[in-house]
């Protein structure tokens, strides 16, 4: 899962060539992937994983909140490049290095 709210400040914060050429990879990407909506079942998802997160002190940033929420929701696995996931409980996160 790809979380285009992540990505496109990025290129919005660019000028010129580079803003072109950001806006393009983004673009590509995203427009190979399915999108999924923040229905009702991921907004309960949400609020779960986000109070378990509050009463144990534990930090996820907004945007991997949602993503989260949002794989587990639908049963999904992430792609993780970092440990945010690694907090959300019940939530299978693949390793795209592989290790």
């Amino acid at each position: 899962m790809v979380s285009a709210a992540e990505r496109l400040p990025r290129v919005h914060r660019a000028a010129g060539r580079r803003a072109q050429r950001r806006s393009a990879w983004v673009e590509g990407i995203l427009g190979s992937l399915q999108g999924l909506p923040i229905d009702m079942v991921v907004a309960q998802a949400h609020g779960r994983v986000s109070a378990g997160l509050a009463r144990t002190g534990a930090v996820v940033d907004a945007h991997g909140l949602w993503i989260g929420a949002t794989a587990l929701a639908h049963g999904l696995e992430s792609l993780a490049l970092d440990g945010d996931f690694d907090r959300i409980p019940g939530l299978r996160c693949a390793d795209p290095a592989g290790s």
